[in-house]
């Protein structure tokens, strides 16, 4: 029984690769080397890095969310007081 993996093995650079849209681009993630396919040591520690970007990545889509709506309201409504956005 085969399992779907979530990375994908560029076997010409003996690497874990996984592809995101990131800010309207698709943006590639090399994540790590390895022996092969079946190597799956290499996928796990590959697996680990790739769910930490993912992580840090929806922080910064929900953040910038946030000040999204933060700027329309505050523009829409200006006798609200909202707490201010952090800024970068």
């Amino acid at each position: 029984m085969s399992r779907k993996l979530e990375l994908s093995w560029i076997a010409s650079l003996k690497q874990w690769r996984k592809r995101r849209m990131v800010d309207g681009k698709t943006k590639t993630f090399y994540l790590g080397t390895g022996t092969g396919k079946a190597d799956l040591d290499s996928y796990e520690r590959a697996l680990a890095k790739w769910n930490e970007i993912e992580r840090g990545i929806n922080v910064a889509n929900e953040e910038n969310r946030y000040a999204a709506w933060h700027d329309q309201i505050s523009k829409s409504h200006p006798h609200l007081f909202l707490p201010k956005t952090r800024v970068k």
